[in-house]
């Protein structure tokens, strides 16, 4: 089983939790935070890189995950083609923001893109995101 593949599976284990339960944030949300040695936060956390690097870390990958989502433009190796269980960024608010977006391929449809995600519509779940803002896809 490749990277991309674990990848796949570690999220599958997320699947449908929201970020918060009865207002607060939900422990499993919170355990992400840990990685990066942060004590609290509000609930209007952009959650989507953590994710992605509790995943990373979960499966033993070597790079460091981050919380921010254009960190991930830098890990693994580039690819044009992607399969299911790479890594897609996107640009969010501005192309030239550091802001951002990361989740895992799963397909294209159409002139977007189906991502396997956290942090989207506020739980884990698989978003259809625009071709336009891809940024790039990764290889794990």
């Amino acid at each position: 089983m490749n990277n991309g593949q674990k990848l796949v599976l570690e999220a599958l284990k997320y699947y449908g939790i929201s970020e918060t339960i009865n207002g607060k944030l939900n422990p499993k949300i919170d355990e992400m935070l840990d990685l990066f040695r942060i004590v609290s936060i509000d609930t209007n956390w952009d959650w989507c890189g953590s994710f992605i690097g509790k995943l990373l870390a979960d499966i033993c990958y070597d790079e460091p995950g981050s919380l921010v989502a254009r960190h991930y433009l830098g890990i693994g190796l580039k690819t044009d083609k992607p399969v299911l269980g790479d890594l897609v960024i996107f640009w969010r608010e501005d192309i030239n923001s550091w802001k951002g977006h990361v989740g895992i391929f799963i397909n294209f449809e159409g002139s977007g893109v189906n991502v396997l995600g956290g942090n989207q519509n506020h739980t884990v779940n698989v978003k259809r995101y625009d071709l336009r803002k891809v940024l790039g896809y990764r290889r794990v």
